[in-house]
């Protein structure tokens, strides 16, 4: 059971309120969930998993830094938050994955790579354009 539940919910709004932390945390999450939507290997409970992992720790620090604090949540804390940020960032992943769809159909994928002897693959650089970047 969630002991704190406002401060779950005011750690929440700070994650989507820092700008730093959504921009450096919370947007490629969501763009990396909707590309494993595209691809049909999702799984909610492993990015459920991963936001507690890799963003919590983040959001605690930098609200214990913003407001002079030293908040540490329990595990059920840590999962409580997880699943908030989860559902706040729902409707983005869906919303990122129309944009990339529609964003693909009009553009031609430029690669620009090369191989080093003894190498066993070519490390590849892809960059979206569309025909007018071409000509």
């Amino acid at each position: 059971m969630v002991k704190d539940e406002q401060l779950v919910r005011e750690l929440s709004l700070h994650s989507d309120n820092d700008a730093r932390i959504y921009n450096s945390r919370v947007v490629p999450t969501i763009k990396n969930y909707a590309r494993k939507q595209d691809r049909g290997v999702f799984e909610k409970e492993r990015a459920i998993d991963g936001i507690r992992n890799n963003i919590v720790p983040d959001v605690v620090a930098s609200y214990n830094r913003e407001y002079g604090t030293n908040f540490r949540l329990n595990k059920e804390e840590k999962d409580a938050l997880a699943r908030e940020i989860y559902d706040s960032m729902k409707d983005e992943i869906k919303d990122n994955r129309k944009v990339q769809s529609s964003s693909n159909s009009g553009s031609v994928s430029v690669v620009r790579g090369h191989a080093r002897k003894g190498t066993k693959g070519v490390k590849a650089h892809t960059r979206n354009t569309t025909s007018k970047d071409l000509i």
